[in-house]
């Protein structure tokens, strides 16, 4: 098993309270996530506490289905948990308030069931990408 701790900070001219409610809103995502084609909720309202469902993205010819479990969802934390097989992802989400912007921090735990995995650097470069293109769509 690898497992990779890492955290990773944006900064942002936007209304952080905006930046929560669109983050964990299922009907936005599809604007900031391209390859995201529809999202199944099993359990609750999707991206609220306890809720649980499945993520399905394009991928390739193909379509691939991550699972999600939301452990908190309340004030300005998210804390949310996507696996798909041998691979289990808890983003711990803080969207704070300083100097009248979105200072967004992003605890991240990658846990692999495998060794051979690519380089932590990148996992961190594509986490920040992903945040910014969500910053991107709120700026829009």
């Amino acid at each position: 098993m690898k497992i990779y701790d890492y955290v990773v900070e944006v900064i942002a001219d936007v209304e952080p309270k905006e930046a929560f409610l669109k983050y964990i809103d299922p009907k936005f995502m599809k604007a900031w996530q391209p390859h995201l084609i529809r999202i199944d909720e099993e359990k609750g309202l999707l991206f609220q506490q306890g809720s649980k469902g499945v993520l399905i993205y394009q991928s390739g010819d193909g379509e691939m289905q991550m699972n999600v479990h939301v452990d908190l969802c309340e004030g300005n934390l998210f804390d949310v948990t996507y696996s798909v097989p041998g691979v289990v992802n808890r983003c711990i989400n803080h969207f704070m308030k300083k100097e009248g912007k979105l200072v967004w921090k992003m605890i991240v735990n990658f846990k692999f069931e495998h060794d051979n995995i690519p380089d932590k650097a990148i996992f961190e470069t594509t986490t920040r990408q992903s945040m910014m293109q969500f910053i991107d769509y709120l700026k829009r």
